[in-house]
C-alpha cells in the first residue's frame, strides 16, 4: 500500500520534495499546503513542472488536518510566526499524521521550556505520532555530523563548525528578503538572535543536541553578527541588490562547557549573494560545509555541495533550487520511511560511535 504523504510548503526545499513525493512510485500525494495565494488552487505537478496530479494546493490548515495520511513533509522556510506554526505542527501530530521538517526548532525543545517539550510529546501519544526535525543543517551537520567526526578522536577540545553559502541563485523572494534580509538598508536588518526567536532557539538547539551526542553539557551560547554590504549594484532572480544594502551576514555563534570559560563549540553561518565581496570567504562551488575537531587526533572535513561537481556540465536553469536545497529537500524525504518506523514520540537521529565526554558534566 503506498504511503500517503501530505507536502506542506512549496518553496526552495517544498517544492523539491514535493517533486520527489509525485515521482516516487511507493507513494502518494494526498494534499499540499502552499504560503503564496498565487498558488492556491493549482494543481500540484504544475507547481513543480510536472504533468497533472488531480491536488489542488491549499492554504487551508483544518482541511489538510483532517486529511488520511500517513506522513506531513513540513517545509515552511520560516514562514509565519513561530507559535502559529508550532499549533499546525501539534495539531497534525494529534490528528493521527507522523511529521519529518525541514525546519525547528524540533531538536531540544525543552531549551525553550519542559511545558513545550511535554506539549509535543502528549500530541505525539494522542495521534499515535513521531515528531522529527531533518535536513542538510540543521540536523546533518552540526548535531549529526559534528558528533560523527568525533568517532575517529579519544579526546575532544575544541569543535568548529560552518556553513557557507552563496545563496545568489536562491529565486525565494520570502526568505532571501524576509527571512535573510538581502538588499535591505543595514538599519533595517533583524539580526534573528531575539530570545527565543526562531533562528535563535534552533541554532541553541542544534549545538545543544550535538553536546547531548556526545555527553557534554553547554553553558550560555553567545552569538555575534557582521554585515555584508553591497560593493556594486546587480540583480539576481530574487531581484535588484543596490550597492550599500545588504548582500550577506556572518553570524557566529559560541558555547563553552558547563563551568569552563574556553569555547568548546563554534558555529558560523556565512551568505552571500555578491560572490566576489572582498570580506566574503573564497568558495569552489556554491556551498561549503566544514566540520574540525581539535584533540587526539584531530580532524576536518568539508563537503560541498552543487547541482553537479561535472565542470562540463551543462549550466543549470536560474530558476531551480541550489545544491544546498536539494541537499536539505534530499536530507527530509529520505526520512519519510525513518519517521514512520520510529517510535512515537519526539525522535532524533542516534549517532552510534560518538566520542563521550569523560567526566560528569
Amino acid at each position: 500500500m503506498a504511503i500517503r504523504v501530505i507536502q506542506w510548503a512549496t518553496g526552495a526545499v517544498g517544492g523539491t520534495t514535493l517533486k520527489a513525493i509525485i515521482e516516487h512510485p511507493d507513494l502518494e500525494l494526498a494534499g499540499v499546503w502552499v504560503h503564496t495565494p498565487e498558488k492556491v488552487g493549482k494543481d500540484a505537478g504544475e507547481l513543480v513542472g510536472l504533468p497533472p496530479t488531480g491536488i489542488l494546493a491549499t492554504n487551508d490548515h483544518e482541511a489538510l488536518i483532517a486529511l488520511d495520511a500517513d506522513v506531513v513533509v513540513h517545509c515552511p522556510a520560516g514562514q509565519g510566526p513561530i507559535g502559529e506554526r508550532d499549533r499546525i505542527v501539534l495539531d497534525l501530530l494529534r490528528s493521527g499524521k507522523n511529521v519529518v521538517s525541514s525546519t525547528g526548532p524540533y531538536f531540544v525543545p525543552e531549551l525553550r521550556s519542559p511545558e513545550y517539550a511535554q506539549q509535543i510529546e502528549d500530541a505525539c501519544r494522542e495521534g499515535g505520532t513521531t515528531l522529527m526535525s531533518a535536513g542538510a543543517n540543521p540536523d546533518v551537520v552540526v548535531p549529526w555530523l559534528g558528533a560523527a567526526l568525533t568517532r575517529m578522536s579519544l579526546d575532544v577540545d575544541h569543535i568548529y563548525l560552518a556553513e557557507i553559502d552563496d545563496f545568489s541563485p536562491n529565486p525565494n523572494l520570502n526568505m532571501m528578503v524576509e527571512l535573510l534580509g538581502l538588499g535591505k538598508p543595514a538599519d533595517e536588518f533583524e539580526p534573528w538572535m531575539e530570545e527565543g526567536g526562531y533562528f535563535q532557539q534552533s541554532v541553541l538547539e542544534w549545538l545543544h543536541l550535538l553536546a547531548g551526542n556526545i555527553g557534554v553539557r553547554l553553558g550560555k551560547v553567545e552569538g555575534s553578527y557582521r554585515l555584508y554590504l553591497a560593493t556594486r549594484d546587480f540583480t539576481i532572480p530574487a531581484g535588484e541588490i543596490r550597492k550599500g544594502t545588504v548582500c550577506g551576514a556572518a553570524f557566529t555563534w559560541s558555547a563553552a562547557r558547563l563551568g569552563e570559560t574556553e569555547p568548546f563549540v563554534d558555529f558560523e553561518f556565512i551568505y552571500t549573494v555578491q560572490r566576489d565581496h572582498p570580506d566574503f570567504p573564497g568558495l569552489p562551488l556554491e556551498v561549503r560545509m566544514v566540520v574540525e575537531i581539535e584533540g587526539s587526533p584531530s580532524s576536518r572535513t568539508t563537503v560541498d555541495l552543487a547541482p553537479s561537481l561535472d565542470p562540463d556540465a551543462p549550466e543549470r536553469d536560474a530558476s531551480l533550487p541550489q545544491g544546498v536545497f536539494h541537499a536539505a529537500a534530499a536530507s527530509v524525504f529520505n526520512c519519510i520511511p525513518v519517521v514512520l518506523k520510529a517510535p512515537i514520540g519526539l525522535f532524533t537521529m542516534p549517532v552510534p560511535g560518538a566520542w563521550q565526554a569523560r567526566s560528569p558534566q
